[in-house]
């Protein structure tokens, strides 16, 4: 390096970086770890025991899993039950009753029906699940609930949707996955194929009263209709809303077809507990490595500190007092101190 150069390290500054070298050597961290390795082995034993004990303490669940296939509205063996016929599509009465009209988003209806409110809690009073939710509360013998055990519907709806169900669509395939978690593996796959069938005959019944208040309607423009061209045409309306009732009422899976039923689970759902041990493990290790290397460092300062107050003639750190009884201290006899002092004289 040319002399003048700005970059040039004086000798004062390697020094500094020689006792810096000195004060901060990552291999004696690494040396730290392994003198305090049977302490982190310790550590980590015996996190991983109590995440052993907590994982044996969780009760195990199952889950009973449906996989169903929303059934399309253009296939022939399907119906819409709320198709809007217009004079150019009533010639498929001749043709089997196939209704070939494209209904926008079907699969996003059906997911919707499938969480609504109004068909869980059908379900959930069609098959008292509430048994299954609050089971310490239910009576088996008496099929009654303890007396002191107010039911709250509405809480035991939101619990169902939160910690029992679980609807998941697959953008790829569309195919439905309506899982339903229990602590008896076969009471899980027989609410899971329950709420299936059950949804098939929510969606008939829906469908039916629709058709019969379109059917209604019909007639009372019937009544009113002058030609006779006008009543043929409404005749056929309501020829093709009876043939779409008949139908709702013949098809067993009407509104969603099942591809998988649910069966007996015989691996459990929940705790992992091999999951949990592990990862207790784990923490385990990352603390008490943490703590090691934490003192070591504290140990490191503390000599840094130790070096510098000799080099400076200074008093170590470590024997200076510091706290807040001190400064109160200082602060109350600077204080009353001043209020001892004689007040001056008036000169008059």
């Amino acid at each position: 390096m040319l002399p003048g150069d700005s970059d040039a390290v004086s000798p004062k500054s390697t020094d500094v970086i020689m006792k810096i070298k000195e004060d901060v050597d990552l291999l004696s961290y690494v040396y730290a770890v392994f003198d305090g390795k049977w302490f982190i082995v310790l550590v980590t034993l015996l996190c991983a025991g109590l995440g052993m004990l907590y994982a044996a303490s969780l009760p195990e669940t199952y889950q009973g899993i449906v996989r169903v296939d929303i059934v399309d509205v253009t296939d022939p063996g399907g119906v819409r039950p709320d198709a809007r016929l217009v004079p150019e599509s009533i010639g498929m009465l001749e043709h089997g009753f196939v209704l070939r009209a494209k209904e926008d988003n079907h699969t996003l209806k059906i997911l919707a029906f499938l969480r609504s409110k109004q068909f869980m809690r059908r379900f959930m009073d069609s098959y008292n699940i509430y048994q299954y939710l609050y089971p310490q509360y239910w009576d088996v013998q008496t099929s009654s609930w303890d007396k002191n055990f107010q039911l709250d519907k509405g809480l035991a709806q939101k619990t169902f949707a939160a910690d029992v169900l679980a609807i998941d669509h697959s953008v790829e395939t569309d195919i439905v996955a309506i899982k339903i978690i229990n602590k008896d593996p076969t009471v899980a796959a027989k609410l899971a194929n329950l709420y299936v069938s059950e949804f098939n005959e929510y969606m008939r019944e829906e469908s039916v009263v629709k058709i019969a208040d379109k059917l209604r309607y019909l007639k009372d423009k019937v009544d009113e209709a002058g030609s006779q061209e006008i009543k043929q045409m409404l005749f056929r309306l309501m020829e093709a809303q009876t043939a779409q009732a008949m139908l709702a009422n013949g098809k067993l899976e009407y509104a969603i077809e099942v591809l998988d039923p649910a069966v007996r689970p015989y691996s459990r759902y929940k705790p992992d507990r091999k999951l949990i041990v592990i990862l207790s493990g784990l923490a385990g290790g990352l603390l008490s490595t943490s703590l090691v290397l934490m003192l070591a460092i504290a140990g490191k300062l503390n000599t840094a500190l130790k070096r510098y107050a000799i080099e400076t003639h200074r008093k170590p750190v470590s024997e200076r007092r510091w706290g807040l009884r001190t400064s109160l201290l200082k602060l109350y006899r600077m204080v009353f101190k001043q209020g001892r002092k004689s007040p001056a004289k008036d000169p008059l």
